[in-house]
């Protein structure tokens, strides 16, 4: 970020175009993330009914990788892993110019997703299969449990 639009080797023209891409709807943008996690990663096993759209099935890690995902959002905007702002962040940036408005929402936003996806019934995999009415205990021969 530091070196965007001041050299050769810099991927993108100028800072702006940087923190566009980190903040915008792209695939692998904090947003992108985000509406991944939402409408594909959850909705879709529910509007499938099908396992080959549940992440980490077999090893009952979707809710874990779910939160990991939006996490990884707040460490973007922490610039951390460990729940603190440092120098170079966009919390600090944000601070700094009196939008504290803008670090409430975002940070409100992603507490409340992580905290969301931890009250989801788990496994969810083991969940998703009693919303199909197929027996998830035996993967290898899936049954409606309604026949």
């Amino acid at each position: 970020m530091k070196q965007a639009g001041k050299n050769s080797k810099s991927t993108f023209a100028s800072l702006t175009d940087a923190i566009s891409q980190v903040l915008s709807d792209d695939e692998g943008s904090c947003f992108g993330i985000c509406n991944e996690v939402g409408t594909a990663k959850i909705a879709n096993p529910f509007a499938n009914a099908d396992i080959a759209y549940v992440e980490s099935p077999y090893s009952y890690n979707s809710i874990t990788d779910f939160r990991d995902n939006i996490r990884s959002i707040r460490n973007v905007w922490l610039g951390s892993t460990n729940s603190t702002a440092n120098d170079y962040s966009f919390h600090t940036f944000f601070a700094s110019v009196k939008q504290d408005a803008v670090n409430e929402a975002v940070e409100k936003a992603y507490v409340s997703a992580i905290e969301g996806i931890s009250n989801m019934p788990a496994p969810f995999v083991k969940y998703c299969s009693v919303v199909w009415g197929k027996n998830f205990d035996d993967p290898d021969n899936w049954e409606s449990t309604t026949e």
